[in-house]
């Protein structure tokens, strides 16, 4: 039954329904607002848009990776994966994988700041490829050269490995995966 068809009440009820999914959003977005407001006139620090109120990060990675991937084979294999945990473990999960990802982050700050060479280094892409295939078990070289794509393009990714570690340490990390690659 569609609305121009209900009668009075059906059509009260989808009004209601929208009105109150609608009043969500708008308190979702001014909060996001006053957390820029504040940013703007408080303080210089960069955003840490994962703590602002009603905003998941991870939901809006999950959005852009299911329209932008949801037809291709790795991305299957990583749903597959989720579909057999709850919301519980699959939080545990990511917070398990984040910090295996930081720390090999943070080993592989080291070698650029030491100036290990690419080729030398790129040994330590195997480390990084038993942790993504934690979450994409068909994790390949194919996959791999999208993850050395991604972390060159995709600005999210670059702040988070460069975060409070050497400037330009996403690109050395990106040749060491297209290095291990190739041999």
């Amino acid at each position: 039954q569609t609305y121009f068809e209900g009668d009075s009440d059906f059509r009260t009820k989808i009004l209601h329904d929208n009105f109150y999914h609608i009043v969500k959003k708008r308190d979702r977005l001014n909060d996001i607002i006053r957390t820029l407001e504040h940013h703007f006139h408080k303080d210089n620090d960069e955003i840490e848009v994962t703590t602002m109120q009603n905003f998941n990060l991870n939901e809006q990675y999950e959005k852009e990776a299911a329209s932008k991937y949801g037809d291709i084979h790795y991305y299957q294999a990583y749903k597959d994966k989720q579909k057999c945990k709850d919301e519980s473990e699959q939080q545990n999960h990511f917070e398990e994988i984040n910090k295996q990802l930081n720390m090999f982050f943070d080993e592989m700050n080291q070698l650029y700041l030491n100036k290990v060479s690419i080729l030398e280094a790129s040994g330590k892409t195997k480390k990084l490829q038993c942790i993504l295939k934690e979450q994409v078990p068909n994790c390949d070289n194919q996959f791999l050269e999208y993850i050395a794509q991604i972390y060159i393009e995709d600005e999210r990714f670059v702040k988070f490995i460069n975060k409070q570690r050497e400037r330009g340490l996403n690109l050395y990390i990106s040749d060491t995966i297209k290095t291990f690659i190739k041999l």
